[in-house]
């Protein structure tokens, strides 16, 4: 018992504990000291486990964040290249349309300006000539 109290390092009162503990299981006080510092060091291993998957899984966010960041910028640059390239079609588009229908209007006009010659009026210059009769 003098061994676990020097390396165990338990003041009186975790020794009266363990001792009690010791005989409530059922198993001799130093298999039991034995156990309870497995216990321990697998906690504290398990711990430092978990701290280090931890640091890692902070480090995994930060980087899925920054990526985040960088595509919601590209993804949003995309679509203003995207919004002004439509925008370059429509107005060619709008433009085509315009200068189709000035070319249509143009048209019409020119030619509602050369008179045309209807039945009625088609010897109207010409002298008659007079029937023998």
């Amino acid at each position: 018992m003098a061994f676990v109290r020097q390396n165990v390092n338990l003041d009186n009162v975790q020794l009266r504990l363990a001792r009690r503990l010791a005989r409530e299981t059922g198993m001799p006080f130093n298999a039991y000291v034995r156990d309870a510092l497995e216990r321990h060091n697998a906690s504290v291993t398990l711990a430092a486990a978990l701290e280090n998957s931890n640091a890692h899984l902070e480090f995994l966010l930060d980087q899925l964040r920054e990526e985040n960041v960088t595509l919601r910028r590209s993804l949003q640059e995309d679509q203003k290249r995207l919004r002004d390239e439509m925008k370059a079609e429509q107005d060619q588009a709008i433009k085509r349309y315009e200068d189709a229908l000035r070319q249509v209007l143009t048209s019409m006009s020119t030619a509602s300006a050369i008179p045309r010659s209807s039945p009625a009026t088609r010897g109207a210059g010409l002298p008659v000539s007079k029937p023998n009769v």
